[in-house]
């Protein structure tokens, strides 16, 4: 139960005697969560510290955060759900920044994203913002109260996240933006394939009327 590598050995031996030589063996590296705050006091310095395959586990909370993965192929994680776990984005920045090519590998899961501000590239991304070469996977939070000029709730300029069983509300792209907005819920720009799928996407308010 150690973190660190380990090395698991087993010989096999047959019904008349004959044992396996040599010997067949692995060597593992055995992780533990990186625990938000009990191991880490944010969960920003949590990504900083974690390495590939990490798992950072977050307590219940409210966090006043603005997240990025800077790329890492990691899980970011609520304990106990949504409902009691909130990264709070304080209107200074998209809560989550998912700008470095980050793949399906790079999850974000269970908080309630709330109180962020669009100001990456054209102010995109309230809630979340997903980059031309990032393609995350973004699963069971609930994402409110965002603003952006595109995409109030989550802006995409390109990439190909999975966004699954989020529900998105309350979200816009009313204020602060001249000309053209787009999206209050989702905006999604340029070439990808984002799969959007079994979400509730509710009350996203925005000048011209798309969701």
């Amino acid at each position: 139960s150690a973190p660190g590598p380990v090395t698991i050995k087993s010989r096999a031996v047959d019904n008349t005697g004959n044992v396996q030589n040599p010997l067949a063996e692995i060597t593992v590296t055995v992780r533990t969560p990186i625990r938000v705050p009990s191991d880490q006091p944010t969960i920003q310095s949590a990504i900083n510290v974690a390495t590939f395959g990490d798992t950072v586990l977050v307590a219940p909370g409210t966090y006043p955060e603005n997240i990025n993965f800077g790329g890492k192929a990691i899980t970011v994680t609520s304990e106990s759900g949504p409902q009691v776990t909130i990264i709070d984005g304080g209107n200074a920045d998209s809560v989550v920044i998912f700008l470095s090519g980050e793949g399906r590998d790079s999850v974000l899961n269970g908080f309630t994203l709330q109180n962020g501000r669009g100001v990456q590239g054209p102010n995109q991304g309230g809630g979340i913002i997903v980059g031309a070469r990032s393609s995350p996977a973004i699963t069971n939070n609930v994402i409110r109260n965002n603003r952006a000029c595109d995409g109030g709730g989550i802006g995409i300029t390109g990439g190909s996240p999975l966004i699954q069983r989020n529900t998105i509300t309350g979200n816009d792209t009313r204020t602060g933006c001249g000309g053209e907005t787009t999206g209050g819920g989702i905006s999604i720009r340029g070439a990808g394939s984002a799969e959007i799928i079994d979400n509730v996407i509710s009350d996203n308010m925005n000048p011209t009327g798309d969701g």
